[in-house]
């Protein structure tokens, strides 16, 4: 018997060998198949849940049910197409969601700036811009090319809500024009005289008046030591804010001021914007918008002889 049962020995081991390797297969395949599971449900959920994420829901499920399908054994259900066919689905919902957007954004945003107007997944509202994210679910809501808010939710009345909160920020942290002209001018003359230019007369950049009057408003304190921590902001969105308002008045003389004879300068001078007419001038950096103004996209400041 002995003999008997060595001669047995490798063909038991053997055996023992491949019912450990089945085993483990097997533990794969059940690990893949809770994972194809758990995709189908978070599937069944995002179809079932908030319709401005369901898009995104769709797409992410997508890509888990794919991922979970690929470990499966090939003579189990192709789980592949099954994902094409959500797929599918997926992109149908997106395409849904998005032109239901747009028709709820039509109506949200009437009245905070320009009529709507859509294309693709970016809605203007002068001065305004959204740009729609479906697969974060998200929307970044921009004063000109300036962000105000990145991480919007994705449904027609938050995005109102914020946009219409934008509005009474840039409202209420506004300079009334009045106060804003003199400081204008006292900025556009000091980026000038820095560009070795006369003023009034020649043009100065916008975006280097913007700078001198944001340090024109900084205190005597972050003079003596400027620190980060004591330095006053004043975003480009609320400067663009303050100079269109100067450009809401159709009033004769509303853009004209005697600037204080301690500047160098007797009698009243006349503010004129200058577009960016090319390329260059239109970039980010070197332009603003301006709305309200006869070219909202502004590239220099000028104070000229009334």
């Amino acid at each position: 018997m002995s003999e008997g049962n060595a001669a047995l020995e490798p063909r038991i081991a053997a055996a023992r060998a491949a019912l450990s390797a089945a085993r483990s297969e097997w533990r794969a395949v059940e690990a893949a198949a809770r994972r194809v599971s758990k995709a189908v449900a978070d599937l069944e959920a995002a179809l079932g849940g908030d319709p401005a994420r369901a898009a995104f829901a769709l797409k992410a499920g997508v890509a888990a049910l794919r991922k979970a399908g690929a470990a499966l054994p090939p003579a189990l259900p192709d789980v592949g197409s099954r994902a094409a066919e959500v797929d599918a689905l997926a992109r149908a919902a997106g395409q849904a969601l998005l032109a239901r957007l747009k028709g709820d954004l039509r109506a949200g945003l009437a009245g905070l700036g320009a009529p709507p107007e859509i294309a693709g997944t970016e809605v203007r509202f002068a001065p305004y811009r959204l740009a729609l994210d479906l697969e974060r679910g998200r929307a970044a809501l921009y004063y000109g090319d300036d962000p105000l808010d990145e991480d919007v939710p994705l449904d027609p009345e938050k995005i109102a809500a914020r946009a219409r909160g934008a509005k009474e920020d840039l409202a209420r942290g506004g300079t009334a024009p009045e106060k804003f002209l003199p400081e204008l001018y006292r900025g556009y003359a000091a980026a000038a005289r820095r560009a070795g230019r006369r003023a009034p007369g020649d043009p100065a950049n916008v975006v280097e008046v913007l700078r001198e009057v944001c340090l024109g408003r900084q205190t005597k304190a972050f003079g003596r030591d400027p620190r980060r921590a004591a330095f006053r902001e004043y975003p480009r969105a609320q400067f663009m804010w303050d100079l269109g308002r100067l450009f809401e008045s159709r009033e004769p003389g509303a853009r004209e001021l005697a600037p204080d004879p301690a500047e160098g300068r007797d009698g009243r001078v006349r503010l004129e914007l200058l577009p960016a007419a090319n390329p260059e001038a239109q970039d980010r950096g070197r332009s603003l918008l301006v709305p309200g103004a006869s070219h909202e996209l502004v590239a220099a400041v000028r104070f000229v002889p009334a």
